[in-house]
């Protein structure tokens, strides 16, 4: 199931977001092996411009194991090694935004299978940051 997650990026500073860990339905590890992440950031849903793009083929996408804990429906606490995505974006691409707010998305997607996509984060608020004082 995807989460909401509404970011705010610095420009002009190098940013990495926040890890998402990538937990089954029933509680198993999540393989990214062969799979494609991809977010884009639009000014509205449906709008046909993007603003800025992450994926694993631009390699501003970070893609590792974590261990998480976590309680199942009876409150018996699990752990288990699987998949997290972390999105980054350079100093120096946010410095050249001119925009200051957005919508994005996360999905993650099989090549071999289209139908196999899903969204880890579904439709979100993303914010450029000018911050007041220069550095």
């Amino acid at each position: 199931m995807p989460i909401r997650d509404d970011l705010v990026i610095p420009t002009g500073r190098a940013w990495a977001g926040p890890f998402w860990a990538l937990v089954g339905d029933q509680g198993q590890a999540v393989s990214l092996a062969g799979r494609k992440i991809h977010a884009q950031v639009r000014p509205a849903v449906g709008a046909a411009d993007v603003l800025y793009e992450w994926s694993t083929d631009e390699g501003n996408v970070v893609v590792s194991d974590v261990q998480v804990t976590y309680l199942d429906d009876a409150g018996t606490e699990h752990q288990v090694t699987t998949a997290a995505v972390s999105l980054m974006v350079p100093a120096r691409d946010s410095a050249a935004w001119r925009w200051t707010l957005g919508v994005y998305d996360v999905l993650v997607i099989d090549p071999d299978n289209p139908d196999a996509t899903y969204a880890i984060v579904e439709e979100s608020a993303v914010r450029a940051d000018r911050g007041v004082t220069d550095a």
